[in-house]
């Protein structure tokens, strides 16, 4: 999926075993993430409830619902849950920014099933082994794509093309640690509680991805505290490309510090400035620690008001 109402919803497809879960429902993202294209770029974990728990994220989620209600609209409206019900949100996007999205949640199984079906462009019933229910439906820009209830608590759509491709292997495939990408074994034994991967080998080829073969891998992470810290490990391809990274991202922080009209925000000003960046051998390394109260201002100034279509009742 490309650029529509969930890239404003940090996500990922990966798992983060969540408790009260079945050996088999646990193990269900597992099989999911394996199925996905070779072509899978990057892979991104949010997990709610963890961003919750913590004094920052849990303020900035209650901002989210209210100020960004069309994210409840929409969620409510094509699938019958909110943001509430949301445990994690897992993603696997190809360089183009095409791919899947996973929710893992408390749903009510009929409620979604209904909602599903009133998207559902496609005549003939779309049907996968061990899938409760498929349907057809187009994004805001047009672009063909599947929605699927997986189980009582597992719900995926994205690019129909990787859809297909993701149904019609998921439940056959090997859910052994061999058969998972690193990215993904990286992100599930990672703690915090927003987490990104680029995938080892990844091939971009996409026009937004022109920086990114001095890659090899990198791991971004957001962590909540009272206050928001950023922090990213790129492992560049050879210490002349980290060295090059290193120099373009300091210039990228002495170019936010110096244009005041776009970071007006002077906290976050002072967190460019007090940005730690090192290189080590081929590994660069930043961190940015922003005040959790000027998170908190930035989101309420950009919040965007709900569509007028309201919710109904089932």
């Amino acid at each position: 999926m490309k650029h529509n109402v969930f890239s404003a919803i940090c996500l990922s497809l990966v798992l983060v075993i969540t408790p009260g879960l079945s050996q088999a429902e646990s193990e269900a993202p597992y099989s999911l993430a394996a199925s996905l294209p070779e072509d899978t770029a990057t892979y991104i974990r949010a997990d709610l409830q963890a961003v919750m728990a913590s004094p920052l994220g849990g303020e900035l989620l209650v901002d989210l619902r209210r100020n960004y209600t069309w994210i409840n609209w929409f969620l409510g409206a094509a699938f019958g849950f909110n943001l509430k019900q949301i445990d994690q949100i897992w993603v696997g996007n190809d360089a183009n920014d095409q791919g899947v999205m996973v929710f893992q949640g408390a749903f009510k199984p009929k409620r979604v099933t209904k909602r599903m079906q009133r998207l559902d462009q496609d005549e003939t019933p779309i049907t996968y082994p061990g899938v409760i229910q498929v349907n057809a439906f187009e994004d805001r820009e047009g672009n063909a794509q599947l929605a699927a209830l997986l189980s009582d608590n597992l719900i995926a759509l994205g690019d129909r093309v990787k859809m297909e491709a993701m149904l019609s292997s998921w439940q056959t495939r090997n859910s052994s640690s061999a058969d998972i990408p690193k990215a993904v074994t990286t992100l599930a034994n990672n703690n915090a509680e927003i987490a990104a991967v680029l995938r080892e080998g990844a091939s971009f080829t996409g026009e937004q991805s022109s920086t990114l073969p001095v890659l090899e891998t990198a791991l971004f992470e957001i962590r909540f505290t009272e206050d928001m810290a950023i922090n990213a490990y790129a492992l560049a391809l050879d210490e002349q490309r980290a060295e090059g990274l290193k120099l373009m991202t300091e210039g990228m922080l002495l170019i936010g510090q110096s244009h005041p009209d776009v970071v007006a925000e002077p906290s976050f000003l002072k967190a460019l400035q007090e940005a730690e960046l090192k290189r080590t051998v081929n590994q660069v390394d930043l961190r940015i620690n922003i005040a959790g109260d000027a998170v908190l201002r930035a989101a309420r100034a950009s919040g965007n008001a709900a569509p007028e279509e309201t919710e109904t009742a089932d």
